[in-house]
C-alpha cells in the first residue's frame, strides 16, 4: 500500500464489477473478505491478459486470472506467498520479450527484520515453481522504506538503454534498476507512490512536500529527466495518484486530496474538475475509460463517482457501505469493449463494478442496419434516466452530446469509433436542471442527427 497509508487512516476495499447487457451499475463481492488487503494491480491493457493482484498484511500476495472468465468468485483466488509480510504494494510486469505467458510478480513489503530479513522488494514469476527472490540486496544498503514498485516490461515499452526498467519508490525518492544495478533518479523525499503508463512510456511518482504541499512529478524519458508538474492554492493536501486518458494521452487526472485536477497539456498546468474542496473527502484513486474518454472515475476513502463530460459534473451512481474504506483501485478493458473497475478495501473483500452506459450489438453482417438512424430517447420525459438509441450503416467515429436551447454544450457522453451495428446510451442526469435538452449524434463523415428531450425533477 502507499506510504501515505501511514499518515492517514487508510482502510482497503476492493471493488470489483459484474456487468449485464441490460443492467445498469452493479456491484459484486469476488472474494478475499477475510484478508486484510492493502494494495492491488492488475496487467497492463498492452499484454492481452486480465490477471489482477493483491496484497495483505501478513496473509501473503493472491492473484485471480480473469482473462476467460470476467468476473471469477471466491474460488478463482491463488495464494502465492509472502505471507507473514506486510505488503506495501504489489506490481506485475507483463513481458512478450520471453515465453508466452511470462509474467512476473513484485512486491515492495514494510521493513521488519523479523518478517522479512531486511529485505524490502522481492519477485516472483506467476507461472514458475521457483519462491520469491529478494530483488533489493544492494538497495537495501541505502534506503529503509520502499513504497511501491513498477517497471517497463511489453516490447514496446522496453527503454532501448536496457533489457528491462524496474523503479522502487523509497523515502529517498526513486530508485531505477537497470542491467548495471541500482541507481537514484529522482532524489526527492516524501514520495509514496510509483506508476508507469505503457503506452506513453511515462513514469509518474508524487505524495507530498515538506509543508503538506502536493507533490507530483513524471518522466518521459525512463528516468533520465523529470518534470514537477505545479499545484497552485490547494493548501494542505497528498497527491495519491494519476490517470492518463489512453486515447488523448497529454489528459491527465490526478487525485489531490480533496481535489480532482484536469490537464490537457501533459502536467503543465492544471485545473479542478468538478468538485469543490470538502474537507470529509479525500480523492485517492482515478481512471479513464478507454472506450470514452469522457468516461471518468474517482473514489475516496468511502465513495465512488462517476462523469460522462470529462469531470466537468460528476455524480455518485451506488452508495458504498463498506464496513472498511477504500484503499486503491485499477481497471481493465475485457474484448476491447467492456471496461471494468476493481476497487479495494481492508476488510470487506473484492469487488468488482462496470458502468459503461453505451452498450453495442454488432449484428451478423446479413441483418446491418440499412442506414444511420438517432432514436427517440425513452422514456422521455424522464428523471432522471434516459436511454438514447442509435443506429450505425457503416463503422465510423461518432460523438453523441446534449446540448440544451442556447445551443452549448452541456455534456459529451461518447466519442470514439465503431463498427456497423446497434449503440444505446444510458445517461443519467442528476446533475442537471429540469428543462428541455437537444441530443446530437455527429459522424466524421460530417453527417448530424438531433433531437429533442425533456428532463422534468
Amino acid at each position: 500500500m502507499k506510504y501515505f497509508s501511514y499518515l492517514k487512516t487508510f482502510c482497503g476495499l476492493i471493488i470489483l464489477l459484474v456487468f449485464s447487457r441490460s443492467v445498469s451499475a452493479q456491484l459484486v463481492n469476488i472474494g478475499l473478505t477475510d484478508k486484510a488487503i492493502t494494495s492491488i494491480a492488475i496487467s497492463s491493457p498492452l499484454s492481452g491478459q486480465h490477471i489482477l493482484v493483491v496484497g495483505t498484511k501478513e496473509n501473503g500476495v493472491y492473484y485471480n486470472d480473469l482473462s476467460i472468465v470476467m468476473v471469477s468468485l471466491n474460488d478463482g483466488w491463488g495464494n502465492v506467498g509472502l505471507n507473514n509480510k506486510n505488503i506495501h504494494s504489489v506490481f506485475i510486469l507483463n513481458s512478450n520479450i520471453g515465453p508466452a505467458g511470462f509474467n512476473t510478480l513484485y512486491a515492495a513489503v514494510e521493513n521488519d527484520s523479523l518478517n522479512t530479513g531486511g529485505y524490502l522488494a522481492w519477485q516472483k514469476q506467476l507461472n514458475g515453481a521457483e519462491e520469491w527472490t529478494a530483488i533489493d540486496s544492494t538497495l537495501r544498503d541505502s534506503v529503509k522504506h520502499i513504497w511501491g514498485v513498477a517497471g517497463f516490461g511489453c516490447e514496446p515499452c522496453v527503454n532501448p538503454a536496457s533489457s528491462f526498467d524496474l523503479y522502487c519508490c523509497t523515502e529517498k525518492g526513486i530508485y531505477r534498476q537497470m542491467d548495471f544495478g541500482w541507481e537514484n533518479v529522482l532524489e526527492r523525499w516524501w514520495l509514496g507512490w510509483i506508476s508507469v503508463d505503457q503506452r506513453t512510456h511515462s513514469l509518474w511518482t508524487g505524495g507530498s512536500g515538506v509543508a503538506m504541499t502536493p507533490l507530483l512529478f513524471t518522466s518521459d524519458n525512463y528516468g533520465d529527466d523529470w518534470r514537477e508538474c505545479k499545484f497552485y492554492g490547494l493548501g494542505d493536501a497528498v497527491c495519491y495518484g494519476v490517470a492518463i486518458d489512453p486515447n488523448h494521452p497529454d489528459t491527465v487526472y490526478a487525485a489531490v486530496e480533496y481535489f480532482i485536477l484536469k490537464s490537457e497539456d501533459g502536467g503543465l498546468s492544471w485545473k479542478k474538475a468538478g468538485f469543490l474542496g470538502d474537507v470529509c473527502r479525500s480523492f485517492i484513486a482515478v481512471e479513464v475509460d478507454p472506450n470514452n474518454s469522457e468516461h471518468v472515475v474517482v473514489i475516496s476513502y468511502n465513495e465512488f463517482f462517476e462523469s460522462y463530460n470529462g469531470g466537468q459534473s460528476w455524480y455518485e451512481p451506488l452508495a458504498l457501505n463498506f464496513k472498511s474504506k477504500i484503499v486503491d483501485m485499477v481497471s481493465t478493458t475485457f474484448n476491447d469493449s467492456l471496461w471494468v473497475i476493481y476497487m479495494a478495501t481492508e476488510n470487506d473483500g473484492i469487488f468488482a463494478y462496470h458502468s459503461s452506459p453505451v452498450i453495442g450489438m454488432r449484428n451478423k453482417s446479413k441483418n446491418l442496419p440499412a442506414v444511420l438512424r438517432l432514436e427517440q430517447n425513452y422514456p422521455n420525459p424522464f428523471n432522471p434516466v434516459t436511454r438514447i438509441s442509435w443506429q450505425l450503416a457503416v463503422g465510423s467515429t461518432v460523438e453523441l452530446a446534449v446540448y440544451n436551447l442556447l445551443g452549448q454544450n452541456v455534456a459529451t457522453l461518447f466519442r470514439g469509433k465503431q463498427a456497423p451495428g446497434n449503440y444505446s446510451y444510458r445517461w443519467n442526469a442528476a446533475a442537471f436542471p429540469s428543462g428541455v435538452y437537444l441530443y446530437r449524434l455527429v459522424t466524421e463523415e460530417g453527417i448530424v442527427q438531433t433531437k429533442k428531450m425533456i428532463l422534468l425533477k
